[in-house]
């Protein structure tokens, strides 16, 4: 069984790149945590988009046509 740990981490985004992130979630019905949540997990394991079995989420194709 894999460790869980909660952290805090601050992203800067640009005005363009905020306002897609935030139609993207408005969308899918996910907050924007949750999807930067998966994103990082993504980025470090090499399954950027895809839904965690414990909480199954829109993956990142879904998100783009949502937009």
């Amino acid at each position: 069984m894999s460790e869980s740990r909660r952290v805090s981490l601050r992203v800067m985004l640009d005005r363009d790149t905020f306002q897609t992130l935030d139609r993207a979630t408005d969308a899918a019905n996910v907050s924007r945590e949750s999807i930067a949540a998966d994103l990082i997990r993504g980025a470090l394991t090499g399954s950027a988009g895809q839904p965690t079995p414990t909480a199954p989420r829109p993956t990142g194709e879904a998100l783009t046509r949502a937009v």
